[in-house]
């Protein structure tokens, strides 16, 4: 439960969730990589709140740029479409 890097000033900055993860967002997050072992990302519960990532980061290649609605209302999404 909580947020990572919410101001998004921290220079790197990793989520790694397991299949068996369960995560619920507190405020906007910013991470330099995201790697979830459920590819659908039904283990977030955004609360409204938006994850950012940096898709140039190729750890973050199995997102492909996209953008996934989060349950709870939030979005997993580039930070460059913030």
């Amino acid at each position: 439960i909580g947020t990572l890097n919410n101001a998004g000033t921290a220079k790197y900055s990793k989520i790694y969730l397991s299949a068996d993860s369960y995560w619920t967002l507190k405020g906007d997050s910013y991470a330099g990589s995201i790697i979830n072992e459920d590819k659908s990302c039904g283990n977030i519960d955004s609360n409204g709140y938006n994850i950012y990532y940096d898709k140039g980061n190729l750890a973050n290649d199995w997102l492909d740029g996209r953008t996934v609605e989060l349950n709870g209302g939030g979005k997993l999404m580039p930070a460059d479409e913030k």
